[in-house]
C-alpha cells in the first residue's frame, strides 16, 4: 500500500474540517516541521509544496487565525470564522525563518512556532539561533 503524500494528508485534513456548521466553533490546525530540500522527507515538504498549500488555502477561502485566537474562541464558546485554519511549526528549524516566515508575513497570516530549547542550546546549524537577525 502506498504511503500518503503530504498533499493528500493536507487535503484530507482540510476536507474533514470543511463541513459546514451553523456556528463555527472548529478550527483545523496545520503542523509543519521543515520546508526545505535537504531535510528528512518524513517531516519535510519542499518550498514549492508549501506554496501549493498556501494557494490551496487561498483558493478555497480558508481563514488563517492565530492559534491563540483559536484556543481562546474554543474555550469561551466564541465563534471562529468559517473555514478557520491555524498554522503551527514544530522545533524552530532554520526554514521557519528562511521559507515559512517570508511567505506568511507577505500574506499577513499568523503562525505559531513551538521551540525545543535544548536543541537550540546545542547551536545546531539546522535550528534558528536565539538571536535571529
Amino acid at each position: 500500500m502506498a504511503r500518503p503524500t503530504p498533499v493528500s494528508i493536507l487535503l484530507f485534513v482540510l476536507l474533514i474540517g470543511s463541513f459546514p456548521v451553523s456556528a463555527s466553533n472548529q478550527v483545523v490546525i496545520l503542523q509543519y516541521h521543515h520546508v526545505d530540500y535537504g531535510t528528512p522527507a518524513a517531516t519535510s515538504i519542499t518550498p514549492e509544496l508549501f506554496d501549493q498549500h498556501i494557494q490551496y488555502l487561498q483558493q478555497h477561502d480558508y481563514v488563517v487565525v492565530s492559534l491563540e485566537d483559536a484556543i481562546t474562541a474554543l474555550r469561551t464558546g466564541k465563534s471562529l470564522p468559517d473555514r478557520a485554519v491555524a498554522i503551527t511549526v514544530d522545533d524552530g528549524y532554520r526554514s521557519v525563518y528562511t521559507e515559512i516566515y517570508p511567505r506568511l508575513k507577505h500574506l499577513h497570516w499568523p503562525f505559531t512556532v513551538f521551540v525545543n530549547p535544548a536543541a537550540h542550546d546545542k547551536a545546531n546549524s539546522h535550528y534558528l539561533g536565539w538571536d535571529v537577525r
